[in-house]
């Protein structure tokens, strides 16, 4: 949706790539089956941890993002990046999983590790 309202520009896909499963791959397959251009997709293989998904950005100089993904995972990306001087937006996507005690508590050190992450 804020593709076609010409919120973004660029979907950059990031996620966990193994040998028989590329989340971004998958990600990107449903983009285009939306209608999505390929031309607008970027494969990031490598992030894996929401410091590599904002090193990647560095890395390929982009200087203002919008993050989607659940609220959690908006937090610690877009401490990151700001900390990292680019400009940075969250937009939260349903986390159906947000209550459970396993999330919560993955939560509780993945913020700590994210304020660690942000001291280098």
């Amino acid at each position: 949706i804020l593709y076609k309202m010409k919120k973004i520009k660029k979907i950059i896909l990031s996620g966990t790539s193994e040998k028989y499963y590329s989340e971004p791959k998958t990600i990107r397959k449903d983009l285009i089956t939306l209608g999505i251009p390929d031309s607008a997709l970027i494969l990031d293989t490598l992030g894996i941890h929401t410091l590599q998904s904002v090193q990647f950005l560095e890395k390929n100089k982009i200087d203002s993002v919008t993050f989607i993904s659940q609220n959690s995972q908006n937090q610690r990306a877009v401490f990151l990046a700001r900390k990292k001087g680019i400009t940075a937006l969250g937009y939260a996507a349903p986390d159906p999983l947000a209550e459970s005690m396993r999330n919560k508590m993955r939560e509780f050190f993945a913020k700590g590790k994210t304020v660690f992450d942000s001291l280098f």
